[in-house]
């Protein structure tokens, strides 16, 4: 088990889908190291955040880390999904908006984990859970 404070598994993570964004959206993406790369940050995320029931989270946060939780591990199924359909495209144009719609879903996970961390620096910051 990951034995850092939960702070920092949210930095790793964002740190691992920002590699996973440069790699999505280059020119020319390396499909394999794409997909690589996301089942490195997808693992980090099972094992470090979902499947950990110890986190010391602070209690007047742990509702909104968890809601956040719940929306990660969504939009990271779906980026799953996005990277198949990136890695089954054959024409320029059809590559070109799978790499956007991976952009604008990486962008948002990064956005949830900046939040989470937001929390854990003021706790009594004003910030709302995501919606579904």
């Amino acid at each position: 088990m990951v034995s850092l404070p939960y702070p920092s598994r949210y930095q790793t993570l964002k740190e691992q889908l920002q590699a996973v964004e440069r790699l999505a959206i280059a020119s020319q993406p390396d499909v394999a190291q794409v997909q690589a790369a996301f089942l490195q940050a997808q693992q980090w995320f099972q094992q470090a955040i979902l499947d950990d029931t110890e986190a010391a989270i602070p209690e007047a946060i742990a509702g909104e880390v968890q809601a956040y939780g719940v929306e990660l591990n969504k939009q990271l199924r779906l980026l799953g999904i996005d990277v198949m359909f990136l890695q089954s495209s054959r024409q320029a144009q059809t590559r070109m908006q799978r790499q956007a719609q991976i952009r604008d879903r990486l962008q948002l996970l990064q956005t949830y984990c900046d939040r989470v961390l937001a929390l854990d620096s003021d706790p009594a910051a004003d910030s709302e859970p995501p919606s579904a």
